[in-house]
């Protein structure tokens, strides 16, 4: 994790995969609903300034892959939060200390760094998301779990 930011420009201008990038500005009209700007969240607290989520130029680019091939079949992508300052996983850990649900801010997580994204499949026209069919998974600690 990078917590300077000329380190992180650094960084950034000598590998251009290190980059967060605006999604709107790649990805124009995806839809979005960024309850980290709001204070409608677990926290009860708005933790993000702005409603605009920023990802590594790579997951930004794999998106726009995805929105492109599911605009073709009518449904699109929404993103609930991606690219998380440091502080915000602070605020999360201190309300939430449980890493099944808020990461440890002694390790950071993928939201920190940039590479990870929370979103959903939605319908175009309606803008309501896709129901997905049921999935059971098995976890490596041998937990079965079930979407629904």
């Amino acid at each position: 994790m990078v917590n300077d930011i000329r380190l992180y420009q650094q960084l950034a201008a000598k590998d251009s995969n290190m980059r967060l990038v605006d999604v709107e500005a790649m990805i124009p009209g995806i839809a979005k609903d960024i309850r980290y700007a709001t204070v409608n969240n677990f926290t009860k607290q708005a933790l993000y300034k702005q409603a605009r989520v920023f990802l590594r130029l790579p997951v930004v680019k794999a998106l726009l892959a995805v929105q492109q091939e599911l605009n073709r079949l009518g449904y699109g992508l929404k993103i609930f939060d991606g690219y998380r300052p440091y502080a915000a996983t602070e605020k999360m850990w201190a309300i939430v200390p449980d890493d099944r649900y808020a990461a440890n801010p002694a390790n950071g997580s993928g939201h920190n760094r940039g590479a990870a994204v929370d979103l959903t499949i939605i319908h175009l026209k309606t803008k309501k998301k896709y129901k997905c069919p049921p999935v059971s998974m098995i976890l490596p600690n041998g937990r079965t779990i079930t979407t629904r």
